[in-house]
């Protein structure tokens, strides 16, 4: 299956509120610790944050360095077409040093040389061509600087836990293809809104059947998994359309809706499909931490982040550079 393009990666930060590429939550205690423990204290005149999606970290580092001193001007951008602020519903002037800059590649960024004093990323470096990007990193960032990423890797647990699942999910997009028995029950019920009516007829009973039978390995899957929040929300969407109040509220939207659940679905599996192409290896790993050494950095933390029961969220590496201008 194709990876997310462009238009596709637009359509999700600006349709959802969510702040990073899986859901809206993002902020848990130990990934807030750790950026916390990073930039707390910093003095920075301008702080980049790479791939940023709806800016999770540039709204994090802003409130931890802008708060009681704000004069660290924050920069987001992303190839997408992001607008964090629309997007999340905040107001422009209530973060007036945060800007976000979206249809900006990583790897060509837009900035002068030498004009950063930090750079930032959670879960969207490795989505570039690294040598590329760290060649521009060096590039834009001041000759003494320092640079935070968070990565996944193959041995993090959110990769691992993320793509097992993958083959499964394919199956219920491909295979089962239980949105099509919806969009034929819609077809159905065409624009009936009697309640007794529908059920009256032969051709619901029968479509609703079909329709039972392949929500049982769908529920097995949702059970065996730990309930996954996007396997729920595609079947969820699927049913609200089909209760009897929504049924005598008439057929406007239904059709369009069940598509919705269909593409949210089918784009949620590209990401994951993404993740696991991007994810880097040790093998990856090592050649980035070269690549770094050889634009100046020192490398002076490489370990993986940890999150409650859950030992590996991804890797942790901060590096800085030190040369004379």
């Amino acid at each position: 299956m194709n990876k997310l393009n462009k238009s596709q990666w637009t359509s999700y930060w600006q349709e959802s509120a969510a702040i990073n590429s899986f859901g809206p939550d993002n902020y848990n205690e130990e990934i807030a610790s750790f950026w916390q423990h990073q930039l707390s204290g910093k003095n920075y005149s301008k702080l980049l944050d790479l791939a940023c999606g709806n800016g999770a970290i540039s709204w994090l580092a802003n409130d931890i360095i802008n708060t009681e001193n704000p004069t660290t001007e924050i920069t987001g951008v992303d190839f997408s077409n992001i607008t964090p602020f629309s997007s999340l519903k905040r107001k422009p002037e209530d973060y007036p040093l945060l800007n976000f800059i979206g249809n900006t590649d990583i790897e060509a960024l837009p900035f002068e040389d030498n004009s950063y004093d930090a750079a930032i990323s959670q879960y969207g470096i490795e989505y570039s061509n690294l040598d590329k990007t760290i060649a521009e990193l060096s590039r834009v960032l001041k000759h003494k600087s320092s640079l935070y990423l968070l990565i996944h890797t193959h041995q993090s647990d959110i990769v691992k836990q993320s793509t097992k699942s993958l083959q499964q999910y394919e199956t219920i997009l491909k295979q089962l293809k239980i949105h099509e028995d919806f969009q034929s029950l819609h077809t159905i019920i065409g624009a009936e809104t009697n309640m007794q009516k529908v059920r009256n007829n032969p051709a619901f009973s029968l479509q609703s059947k079909v329709i039972e039978s392949k929500l049982m390995p769908i529920n097995q899957i949702i059970k065996s998994n730990n309930n996954p929040p996007a396997l729920i929300a595609y079947k969820q969407q699927l049913i609200s359309r089909f209760s009897d109040q929504a049924i005598s509220q008439g057929p406007a939207g239904r059709k369009e809706s069940i598509e919705a659940a269909r593409r949210t679905f089918s784009d949620y599996i590209k990401r994951i499909n993404d993740l696991k192409k991007i994810a880097l290896s040790d093998q990856a790993i090592n050649k980035l931490i070269e690549s770094l050494n050889g634009q100046g950095f020192s490398i002076e933390n490489q370990q993986p982040l940890s999150q409650g029961k859950i030992e590996n969220i991804g890797l942790a590496i901060i590096a800085h550079r030190n040369q004379p201008a």
